[in-house]
């Protein structure tokens, strides 16, 4: 951004722009998912389109230009995430949610830590962003294509696909204008708002993490900090995945929560290098129990005519957090003069409140296998 004449302003207002856009498009596209009974496509449209943008970054001469561009991306890049982490669930007819998002989130940060270190060897290399932009995607383009192609479309119960039905499925399930009235149903108003408080708290840490590491030990230490988190994290998904399924999804949700607690603390003590590995291993656990559990209990309480629809309430929540959190940190810094560490321990005060909401979401009964699936091996197949 800054090679085109960007900003730091200009810069921040992207980021925030961006994730603004997509939480509130995930909510639009996982609705449509919902009533159209159909996951595949929204998972190509997700991959390709923004892949498709990935290349006309290369054409943006002006930072308003890679503003729109961005912005438009962000509207598109929002249609996948509900639809996958529903196909996922609709995947595992015996309900053990956990395991299987568990499995496949493992996936999914292992290709972020090691696309991270191919990206950076690359810029390091080439000393050149748009070859970066083109690579990423290409990449993203066929993996739309290769998913629309030989991923199948599940189904346990009777698609929606006369008019009569589409129609009384948009009446029924609930969108962006009852999000916002608050009519939505109380387990799911509950659980937004516990996870509403927990990433507010983490969204005051984060503001302010790596700039903590820089100061208080060396700016070479906040990469291989880093580092450690995403280690921990894929080391411990899988294991959290299957402490959800055998101590239930509730338990491991308030696990992380008190994690995340024990995080401040850690992080507000961490004076040595040692202290501070400590916390990151911790971070890792927190973020790990959380992912394990979070939408694999969405899952269990959802109906199926709103799996994808409260998978995106949920993402919308945690959206909200890390918007707000970062707000709320940098005013505590700059208008009370606060340091970095009674910021982080200033998040428990979030953190707590979440544990207290998060107390009282039901449990899900255990689950009980459902009928046998059946998948429509072509995506060219109507109902």
């Amino acid at each position: 951004m800054q090679q085109i004449g960007g900003s730091l302003l200009i810069i921040a207002i992207l980021g925030s722009l961006f994730n603004s856009i997509s939480s509130f498009s995930q909510i639009h596209w996982a609705r449509k998912s919902d009533i159209s009974g159909k996951r595949v496509i929204y998972i190509f449209m997700g991959n390709a389109i923004p892949g498709v943008f990935f290349f006309m970054y290369g054409f943006a001469a002006s930072p308003l230009l890679f503003l729109i561009l961005r912005s438009i991306q962000a509207f598109f890049d929002a249609c996948d995430d509900p639809a996958c982490n529903a196909l996922t669930f609709e995947y595992e007819p015996s309900g053990m949610y956990a395991k299987a998002f568990a499995i496949f989130q493992t996936m999914c940060s292992a290709g972020y830590f090691i696309g991270n270190l191919i990206g950076g060897y690359l810029q390091a290399i080439t000393k050149n962003t748009i070859i970066l932009f083109v690579i990423s995607g290409a990449i993203l383009i066929a993996v739309g294509i290769v998913s629309y192609l030989i991923l199948p479309e599940v189904r346990r119960w009777s698609p929606r696909v006369t008019p009569w039905a589409k129609e009384r499925a948009r009446k029924e399930i609930y969108g962006i204008r009852e999000i916002i009235r608050g009519k939505i149903p109380d387990k799911i108003k509950i659980l937004f708002l516990g996870v509403l408080f927990a990433m507010l708290g983490w969204g005051m840490i984060s503001a302010y993490l790596s700039l903590f590491i820089a100061q208080e030990f060396s700016t070479e230490l906040v990469g291989m900090m880093f580092a450690v988190d995403s280690v921990s994290l894929l080391i411990t998904l899988p294991i959290f995945g299957i402490l959800a399924e055998k101590f239930g999804k509730k338990n491991i949700l308030l696990v992380s929560v008190f994690l995340y607690i024990i995080y401040s603390f850690l992080l507000f003590n961490a004076r040595s290098i040692l202290l501070l590995v400590i916390a990151q291993i911790f971070s890792g656990l927190k973020w790990a129990s959380f992912q394990s559990s979070i939408y694999a209990y969405t899952a269990d309480i959802s109906e199926e005519r709103e799996m994808a629809l409260n998978q995106a309430v949920v993402n919308f929540a945690i959206s909200i957090g890390w918007t707000i959190g970062p707000l709320l940190a940098g005013a505590l810094v700059t208008l009370l003069e606060l340091t970095f560490r009674e910021v982080f321990i200033m998040a428990i005060a979030p953190f707590i409140s979440s544990f207290v909401i998060l107390t009282t979401i039901e449990k899900p009964q255990k689950p009980i296998k459902g009928p046998k699936p059946y998948y429509i091996r072509s995506p060219f197949t109507e109902l």
